[in-house]
């Protein structure tokens, strides 16, 4: 996750640090296209978490706004975020599962702004929402380490770690300069996936499980010295999926820039 970060900093800097003299020179008066990098929490919601407040885990992004009309933007970004859930101090904590995964997710889609987003300065509030993909990587600590799930079919079912994704989100700004706003963002984001935790549906026949590590994460509770789950029983909810929150901080830079600067700016991307 350090190294995500890392590279997701160095990034917002190349975006947000461009020259002046690149903007000053430029020929248009408008500030359509914007970029913003953010950091922050995330929160899981799903089978293993009744508070999602519990569990918060660090959280990166990379963002990108072009302004259609004065309170439209189309908007992309995309999302490194870490997730966590156990159920220790739950009502099923009996059942001893948890998981830990760190995802990529990046979505396209439509900003709705209260007031003008080309202001020079002062506060604005939106809503945005979108559709997009995510990559499912969850994993479960084993006596030999951390283990990925998806493979070992913990529930006797294969299923695809690609999901879609539908964000909603808050974003309050303050532009504090022509150039510069600081955000704060905060957003939901549900997932047509009910394996984000590898957890949906009933404990599967252990004696049609492909290994004996994945009979042992299946069903944990003879961890607690408890006897396993019959073959049918509830392992989780099938009629809701899961989800995620973020929120995060944001430095925001408006760009002024002709087409010759603009290709020249990414050109640190490279």
């Amino acid at each position: 996750m350090k190294f995500f970060v890392q590279i997701t900093f160095e990034i917002g800097l190349c975006l947000v640090l461009i020259p002046e003299g690149w903007a000053q020179r430029s020929r248009f008066q408008n500030q359509n296209l914007s970029v913003h990098a953010g950091l922050g929490v995330a929160n899981y919601s799903g089978d293993l978490n009744e508070n999602t407040a519990r569990y918060s885990r660090p959280a990166v992004s990379l963002g990108v706004n072009y302004q259609i009309l004065p309170h439209v933007a189309a908007r992309g970004e995309f999302r490194i975020y870490q997730l966590f859930g156990s159920q220790v101090g739950t009502p099923n904590f009996t059942n001893n599962l948890s998981f830990r995964s760190t995802n990529p997710d990046a979505w396209l889609g439509v900003e709705l702004s209260a007031l003008p987003a080309n202001r020079p300065a002062g506060f604005n509030a939106g809503l945005y929402t979108g559709i997009g993909l995510t990559h499912l990587s969850p994993k479960a600590p084993s006596q030999n380490g951390w283990v990925l799930l998806p493979p070992l079919r913990t529930e006797g079912v294969s299923y695809t770690q690609v999901a879609g994704v539908v964000p909603f989100g808050l974003v309050l700004t303050y532009r504090f300069s022509p150039k510069y706003a600081l955000q704060a963002d905060l957003s939901y984001t549900y997932s047509l996936s009910d394996y984000l935790d590898d957890v949906s549906t009933v404990y599967p026949d252990p004696d049609l499980l492909p290994s004996s590590l994945a009979r042992a994460l299946s069903d944990r509770r003879p961890e607690l010295g408890l006897s396993p789950n019959q073959p049918g029983f509830p392992r989780g909810n099938p009629n809701s999926s899961d989800s995620y929150i973020l929120a995060q901080l944001k430095l925001k830079r408006y760009l002024t820039l002709t087409n010759r600067q603009y290709r020249r700016s990414l050109r640190c991307l490279k």
